[in-house]
């Protein structure tokens, strides 16, 4: 009995309902970029150092090729051993399998994830409002949700990879409870510590220093330290190691280098301060929600330790793994997922402790439901506008007429493609004639600096005409961000200076960007850029540095895209 008025058919039926609509989505989701590479029996990097391609070899047959395949890219570009294998296995199956397997993991993820935090209490504590809380908060909150869980080489490193975490975890959490403390199968406890320690690089040290604290706890409460406890944690140390000291992050880092600041440098810090600052930003509605949560328990005066304490440890975990990237030269949107996942979690652990008045609370979730269902509509039918543009994407691959306006996919963080458009361009040939694919014929001249001709396509920006110094750019994006929205309110509130000079002159107004030319051409990713006319602000470096601004003064009649 699940306890509380709540049966076990009405949770068993709200997970079911859960898995459909998310097969729903990822039914729609097609194959593409590092999913073609894969498939195709390919080892990253896809291209060798000249820029060609690497020739495909045929698909792996059997498990044996598989983990050919993947040692020889642990060997080469990723360290990530588990959630790579776990993709090549989930691309080489029928398509419909990913329909099927992933929305089962996002549904094992949510329960387990409440089972995490109640532990056994669970029978008494759970009701299916709580799987429909942190679902939708998980939809709305997670950066790159498409990423994570629709996107079939993501997921698999992202999604199901957070599954095998929270797995890993759930012996250790009944443990402290007092519910279990014999357990056989040392062995098993020893692999699912090293799956889970070797899943990404963000988990890997949070699982390690979560089971010790387990251990030191029990062992400082005169509790014996079972074998299995041990052997989890010896595992998760092994394939932490393995993950961190795989020789293709060194490859990879060296292959990337051009793009990469050493980590040893201000330059390095400073630019990992702007990205925790507008992850904090990013998060502010959870905080809005914890800091709500919290003043009422206290007012209540049922604000106890068995509220706060897990609702912290939680928050500390998310707040563990989004700053493990101070030690990344790259920080994709993706990547946040177990980050988010904690946090939310967290806000969770206090919304569920809330005692408020019935109708308050009907009012409450019928909001929150309404709001969900929405979002839920809205996203079904980009994905559904997305199918003909990759029918027509794939037509054209084949006979011979693609280029990047066929990369024109509709804009949503739900969609994965916004985060993938860069790759994708350049994944369609030789890294130095992706300019083949630009439609230059139809590029227009920025105003004011006719020498320099721009395309754009939903997310990405293409250029000529440019030279081998910085060109900064400061533009208007169209993204369901809380970054977004404040430029917004920023530029209706007040202008921005008549006269800008320096680089970050720009950024309460503008989304910054900066590039520079290789043989006078250029492409950049800006998440929400839509249109040329996006672009206001074109800036270059005077003698000294510093960044002069010039405002683009486009004419209002005309417009590149409808």
């Amino acid at each position: 009995m699940a306890g509380r008025g709540s049966s076990l058919p009405a949770i068993i039926l709200t997970l079911a309902a859960s898995s459909f609509v998310m097969a729903f989505f990822c039914w729609l989701s097609p194959r593409e970029a590092d999913d073609i590479i894969y498939a195709a029996g390919l080892s990253m990097p896809s291209l060798t150092s000249a820029g060609q391609p690497v020739s495909a070899t045929a698909p792996p047959s059997s498990l044996a090729d598989l983990l050919r395949l993947q040692w020889q890219e642990y060997l080469q570009w990723n360290g990530r051993f588990i959630g790579q294998f776990l993709a090549r296995c989930l691309l080489l199956a029928p398509d419909w399998l990913h329909a099927v397997l992933t929305p089962l993991v996002h549904t094992a993820l949510l329960f387990f994830s409440l089972l995490l935090l109640w532990g056994k209490r669970w029978r008494k504590k759970l009701v299916p409002w709580q799987i429909i809380l942190l679902g939708g908060l998980l939809w709305f909150m997670l950066p790159a949700f498409g990423s994570a869980f629709f996107w079939r080489t993501g997921t698999a490193n992202y999604g199901y990879t957070l599954l095998l975490a929270v797995l890993f975890l759930l012996p250790y959490r009944f443990w402290l409870d007092g519910s279990l403390s014999r357990l056989p199968g040392e062995a098993a406890f020893l692999l699912a510590g090293l799956l889970a320690g070797w899943s990404n690089e963000s988990l890997g040290m949070l699982l390690i220093l979560l089971a010790l604290g387990a251990c030191v706890v029990q062992k400082k409460a005169g509790r014996h330290l079972p074998l299995w406890a041990v052997a989890g944690l010896a595992g998760a140390v092994a394939g932490w190691l393995a993950l961190i000291a795989a020789p293709g992050n060194l490859a990879r880092a060296a292959a990337l280098g051009s793009g990469l600041v050493p980590l040893a440098s201000w330059k390095a810090f400073h630019s990992f301060l702007i990205f925790w600052s507008t992850q904090q930003l990013e998060l502010l509605p959870l905080y809005l929600l914890d800091l709500g949560a919290l003043v009422c328990l206290y007012r209540r005066r049922e604000l106890s330790r068995d509220i706060w304490l897990p609702a912290l440890l939680l928050f500390l975990m998310g707040h563990a793994c989004i700053g493990a990237f101070v030690l990344s030269p790259s920080r994709a949107d993706r990547a946040m997922t177990a980050g988010y996942f904690w946090l939310v979690l967290s806000t969770c652990a206090l919304l569920f402790r809330l005692s408020v008045p019935r109708l308050f609370g009907y009012a409450a979730r019928s909001l929150f439901l309404l709001l969900l269902v929405f979002s839920l509509w809205q996203q079904a039918q980009v994905f559904r506008q997305a199918a003909p543009l990759i029918a027509a994407k794939q037509a054209a691959a084949r006979n011979g007429t693609l280029d990047v306006r066929h990369m024109d996919y509709p804009g949503s963080d739900k969609y994965f493609y916004p985060s993938y458009h860069t790759r994708d361009a350049i994944l369609m040939g030789p890294t130095q004639e992706w300019s083949r694919l630009v439609p230059w014929q139809d590029a227009r001249p920025l105003p004011g600096m006719p020498d320099i001709r721009a395309f754009a396509t939903s997310h990405m920006l293409y250029l000529d005409g440019l030279d081998d110094r910085p060109l900064h750019l400061a533009c208007h994006t169209h993204e369901q961000t809380i970054s977004s929205m404040l430029r917004e309110v920023m530029l209706h509130l007040t202008p921005p200076p008549a006269a800008p000079r320096g680089a970050n002159a720009l950024n309460p107004w503008f989304k910054p960007a900066v590039t520079r030319g290789k043989d006078g051409k250029a492409l950049v990713h800006l998440r929400g850029l839509r249109r040329l006319e996006d672009i206001a602000y074109i800036g270059r470096e005077d003698a000294g540095g510093q960044v002069v601004w010039q405002r683009l003064d486009w004419p209002s009649a005309t417009s590149s895209r409808p």
